[in-house]
């Protein structure tokens, strides 16, 4: 059995190895596998994806006080972490992998078919770095003889995963959505940081903005200029052809919309929008819409704003894409659920 310390350096050591990726054969490999299995898997977004994770997820300092928050004693009897891997985005199940290394259970991982090559290649460079941490780590095609299960899904598959794994101890994750809320003073500097949250992995992402708030009054096309950056976004095939499909749509439709050239923003009650496209509101005041998101909290993953809102946490923008190791997906503490199955 490996120490809790001995589980951190080794994650520490793997997070060295991918940020000197360029020099990594391994690495390299796996980044043009993952590009060619999932073509939203672009180099720049898997190397974007690589930056948030050396930075957040493997500095020692970040990992010590998170290990630290916990008091985690040392697992003597692990259990059986059943993972059911997403694969929306590159690497979006890392964070589950290293909570259940670092807590000391042992994994059974079912990886989405999305992101094999770049999960894998995680998994490998933890053994390589380290042979006796090959225990803790099991690819599975079904979850047999699990003991905890860690499942994100969408709310269909979701139900799947309750049915099957309702009576054991669990973390089942649905649909989330991200949204930002806009002060009539927001800069042009702080829209270009927005279209980080909304374009960064192709909108793909739970973190991505799918809606915004507006004041009443705010002009739309202020919000398009500053977006001007992400143009180019249109020239991806896949992304193009979204684009393409919901113009022709709302056209047809006759929905009134707005655009760039590269997304298109409509007025829309729904929190959840299509790929290359935005929907907004308007507000009339600060206390009404922190009643209104308190009301929609169970569908949203972040909420980025420059207006202080009651009882509504929220993030600068810009700053969705890059969580911190304690910043938990659906807001549930997935070490503190598995630190309460570690015996001592």
């Amino acid at each position: 059995m490996l120490k809790i310390k001995e589980r951190v350096d080794i994650i520490v050591a793997v997070g060295e190895q991918l940020k000197n990726h360029k020099n990594n054969e391994e690495i390299q490999t796996a980044m043009s596998m993952a590009g060619s299995e999932n073509q939203w898997f672009t180099e720049d977004n898997i190397k974007k994806s690589i930056k948030s994770i050396t930075e957040k997820y493997t500095d020692s300092a970040k990992l010590h006080e998170w290990v630290t928050r916990y008091n985690l004693p040392e697992n003597t009897e692990p259990k059986i972490l059943g993972l059911l891997l997403a694969g929306n985005i590159p690497f979006v199940g890392i964070h589950d992998v290293i909570a259940g290394f670092i807590s000391g259970h042992y994994l059974k991982l079912k990886y989405s078919d999305k992101d094999t090559y770049l999960m894998k290649m995680f998994v490998k460079l933890i053994v390589d770095q380290e042979p006796r941490a090959a225990v803790y780590f099991e690819e599975v095609e079904r979850m047999n003889d699990i003991e905890l299960v860690i499942a994100t899904g969408s709310n269909n598959t979701a139900r799947y995963f309750d049915y099957y794994f309702g009576k054991m101890p669990n973390i089942i994750r649905k649909n989330r959505v991200s949204v930002g809320v806009l002060g009539m003073d927001t800069s042009t500097e702080e829209l270009k940081l927005l279209g980080e949250d909304v374009f960064s992995y192709f909108g793909l992402g739970c973190r991505n903005i799918s809606k915004i708030y507006l004041p009443k009054g705010y002009k739309i096309e202020k919000i398009m200029e500053a977006f001007e950056d992400w143009k180019e976004w249109v020239l991806h095939n896949k992304y193009k052809n979204n684009f393409d499909y919901n113009y022709a749509i709302y056209l047809l439709n006759k929905v009134k919309f707005f655009t760039n050239g590269s997304l298109i923003t409509l007025e829309d009650e729904s929190l959840y929008s299509r790929i290359s496209c935005l929907h907004f509101s308007y507000y009339e005041t600060k206390e009404e819409l922190s009643r209104e998101l308190q009301e929609v909290e169970d569908q949203l993953q972040c909420v980025v704003s420059n207006v202080e809102l009651e009882e509504i946490k929220t993030y600068g923008f810009g700053e969705t894409q890059s969580p911190e190791l304690w910043d938990y997906a659906d807001g549930v503490d997935t070490m503190k659920f598995l630190a309460s199955h570690i015996k001592a």
